[in-house]
């Protein structure tokens, strides 16, 4: 008995033992676990886009001045951000957007600020810190899209180009005259990304979405608050100003009503479904919804206040196998890209359809949209409706996934009697009474082919 139980008690110890080493490895395995679960990363993706562009317009001479019959064009975008994922699941950290900014023109790049050719800078538009769970969802804080961008079918209806389109952002629209530069009720705006709120995006249940935001003002960070020593034009958290009509040697605040919004809220659902790994779809309609300052003085607006921003957007799009198609409509109170419509003017209504193929190392694609509101309305003296056409043909081809050529056809025609576009869409007698005049109608088209790069 003695002599097995010296045996027993040994191999007990060397279980003892063993099960040190088997407790000391599961620790070691579950804080590698944590460590590969508890994931953080910093980083700075960006994209230069660069391109030529040659075309036509109605303004190709006005008076004294000749425009080059082509142009090029390029821009810069950087994307910094930290994102960092918890071992629960909890994913938190910020984002943001700079690109280079609009300035005038010189021998290359200014630097000076005090020049007339302005300052070549970066710009801050997207900055925005976001905590998100895969029960709770997404919480965003800052400059950032609120559900009216985030549910519109923006890669299938920009994506086959240099993601512009007839958006003046930074593409080759941007390269057209002013007044021809027909407009399309993009929600990929700047009116709407750029303006500090709160957003909040529900998980995805069984397809279906749900996203609210709410912003104060018009203002994005430290915007409006340089000259904030008392309640001016130049604070960013007004709710109201006296009107100040124009005069010699006094400039009025007209499109301050026109343009700065407050108590802006978006609201929408969105919904995606995947029939077979060949087809899928989706749907989504969402509300957007802002008041305009008040006049708070003696002298009335001319031809009446300004009516809230009330717009509804309904999108729908498919993807079979290569094929993408996708429908936009956005409808309501609302005047050229965003701004406020007077009382009484007719409301904006703004079609769009785009295609896309894709087929090995291209996407081919083409879009096309028909704006209308109330543009320069002045009873009287213009007629009560702009009309806005645009469409968009061309192709990318993906050397690799970060490298691409693209090309593209631009079209476009704006027209509302009375108005004199060549005066940036001035009402006839409103100044720019120079060379020869477009009155009523505008029209423009060209061909663009440039490169971007991404990392």
């Amino acid at each position: 008995v003695d002599e097995y139980g010296t045996e027993v008690k040994d191999v007990d110890r060397r279980v003892t033992a063993l099960q040190r080493q088997t407790d000391a490895v599961q620790k070691q395995t579950d804080e590698n676990t944590h460590a590969i679960k508890d994931l953080s990363s910093v980083y700075v993706h960006g994209n230069i886009g660069v391109g030529a562009l040659a075309y036509s317009s109605s303004f190709t001479k006005v008076g004294n001045y000749q425009l080059a019959p082509a142009t090029s064009y390029g821009a810069m975008y950087l994307y910094p951000g930290f994102s960092r994922t918890t071992s629960s699941g909890l994913k938190y950290g910020a984002a943001s957007e700079f690109r280079t900014a609009s300035f005038n023109p010189g021998l290359g790049i200014n630097e000076n600020s005090t020049s007339t050719q302005g300052i070549g800078a970066l710009v801050l538009r997207r900055a925005y810190v976001f905590l998100s769970s895969p029960r709770l969802g997404t919480v965003q804080v800052g400059q950032s899209n609120g559900p009216f961008t985030n549910f519109q079918s923006t890669v299938i209806m920009y994506g086959f180009d240099d993601y512009n389109s007839w958006i003046t952002d930074g593409g080759a629209a941007n390269s057209f005259p002013t007044g021809v530069q027909a407009n399309s009720l993009s929600a990929s705006a700047g009116p709407l990304y750029t303006v500090s709120k709160i957003a909040y995006f529900t998980p995805s249940f069984h397809g279906l979405e749900f996203g609210i935001s709410f912003a104060p003002t018009s203002q994005g960070f430290k915007e409006g608050i340089a000259n904030c020593n008392a309640a001016t034009s130049t604070c960013a958290a007004l709710s109201g100003e006296a009107y100040i009509a124009p005069a010699a040697g006094v400039t009025s605040n007209f499109s301050d009503f026109q343009t700065r919004q407050q108590n802006t809220l978006e609201t929408g659902l969105h919904y995606s479904h995947s029939v077979n790994k060949d087809l899928s779809f989706t749907a989504s309609v969402s509300y957007l919804h802002s008041t305009p300052l008040a006049n708070t003085g003696s002298v009335p607006i001319p031809n009446g206040n300004f009516a809230p921003l009330n717009l509804m957007q309904y999108d729908v799009s498919m993807t079979y196998k290569k094929l993408a198609l996708a429908y936009n409509v956005k409808d309501g109170q609302e005047n050229s890209y965003y701004r406020f419509q007077q009382i009484g003017a007719h409301n904006a209504i703004n079609p769009v359809a785009a295609i896309n193929y894709t087929m090995g190392p291209w996407v081919l694609g083409a879009y096309t949209s028909d704006y209308t509101n109330s543009g320069a309305y002045r009873p009287g003296i213009t007629s009560s409706t702009e009309e806005d056409k645009t469409a968009d043909i061309g192709g990318k081809y993906y050397i690799n996934k970060y490298i691409d050529i693209y090309f593209s056809y631009l079209w476009d025609h704006r027209q509302q009697a009375g108005v004199d576009f060549s005066n940036y869409g001035g009402a006839v007698g409103g100044g720019g009474t120079v060379g020869p005049r477009t009155l009523g109608q505008a029209a423009s088209h060209g061909v663009t082919i440039g490169t971007t790069v991404q990392w």
